[in-house]
């Protein structure tokens, strides 16, 4: 409708994607569909750091990671072989050409905003994106594709990583040949804060910091996920949430904002869901020092994104 010429990609990454959807709106929209297979480099580059970091008792955002290295990745190298410029996703999120950078934002819809995942893009790869479903709400949208006839909109929305059956992180942690039958990450001890054994856990790989669900220990009232020492294989329970004021912050992307050096006042979101919190931060090369306003769950390994306003500045991953 807006006078584009477009083309459909579908990657395999994993031996599970299913191309029949794309097959369907491809077909319906009379249009041509580019297929490639990725999956022994997906299993290279997302699958490989996503176990990496359960190895050293981190919680990975692995959808991040794969925006960056693989997705775009593949679409920019997809669309340079056809001789095309722009890429088309569905992320809910805006970006805005301004003072010689891409800058991204929020998307309108803020209960499904996707920025969060879009932190570790490059100024290339944003320079090339477009998104159309910015400005909309996803409710409108999955109208006007089910009236067009295109699909229905009843296909339920998935929150789950793609390359893992059924959501069950162990039980994929567990099937790979990484992780040695006698290694800490199979079992350990919980301890308390002062360092007094427990008991016994099945292993780090099922335990992530503020986890208070399925901790497989009876504390007599509720117990939350305060450190994993991927060393020692010990797991460290508390009857308190696992809130801090302080962290660090490495690997920095700069998204809007340029590179820079120094403090900034703006809001952090240490994880996806979570309602931004006020922040003073200070930044060095690809480090930063974060002083919350108010205590927040700190998860190592989790995405932390910060914003000014609705505008994505930088992100970082979290120590």
């Amino acid at each position: 409708r807006a006078g584009y010429e477009v083309v459909g990609a579908f990657f395999f990454f994993h031996p599970g994607a299913d191309p029949s959807g794309a097959r369907i709106v491809a077909e319906k929209l009379a249009i041509p569909l580019v297929e490639k297979d990725y999956i022994k480099t997906f299993r290279e580059r997302v699958i490989a750091d996503f176990i990496e970091q359960y190895k050293n008792g981190k919680t990975p955002n692995p959808c991040a990671y794969c925006n960056r290295f693989m997705k775009f990745a593949a679409l920019c190298e997809t669309a340079d072989a056809l001789g095309i410029r722009p890429v088309d996703t569905g992320h809910y999120a805006r970006v805005l050409q301004k003072n010689g950078r891409t800058q991204l934002f929020e998307g309108s819809d803020k209960k499904k905003d996707q920025s969060y995942f879009l932190w570790r893009l490059t100024q290339e790869q944003l320079s090339r994106i477009v998104l159309p479903l910015e400005g909309k709400h996803k409710s409108d949208i999955k109208q006007r594709v089910e009236n067009a006839g295109v699909f229905s909109s009843e296909k339920k929305e998935s929150q789950e990583i793609c390359f893992i059956p059924g959501d069950d992180y162990s039980s994929f942690l567990e099937s790979v040949e990484h992780f040695p039958a006698n290694s800490v990450w199979k079992t350990g001890q919980f301890v308390d804060e002062s360092g007094h054994v427990l008991g016994k856990h099945q292993g780090i790989i099922r335990y992530t910091v503020g986890q208070r669900k399925r901790l497989g220990i009876a504390l007599g009232q509720r117990a939350f996920v305060k450190k994993v020492n991927a060393k020692t294989g010990d797991v460290t329970v508390s009857l308190e949430p696992p809130c801090q004021i302080n962290c660090s912050i490495h690997s920095i992307n700069f998204v809007s904002a340029p590179p820079f050096e120094g403090v900034c006042t703006c809001t952090v979101r240490t994880r996806y869901r979570t309602v931004p919190v006020g922040c003073n931060v200070r930044i060095q090369a690809d480090r930063a020092e974060v002083v919350l306003d108010t205590p927040a769950s700190v998860c190592p390994g989790q995405s932390a994104v910060f914003y000014e306003g609705d505008k994505l500045l930088f992100g970082g991953i979290c120590e």
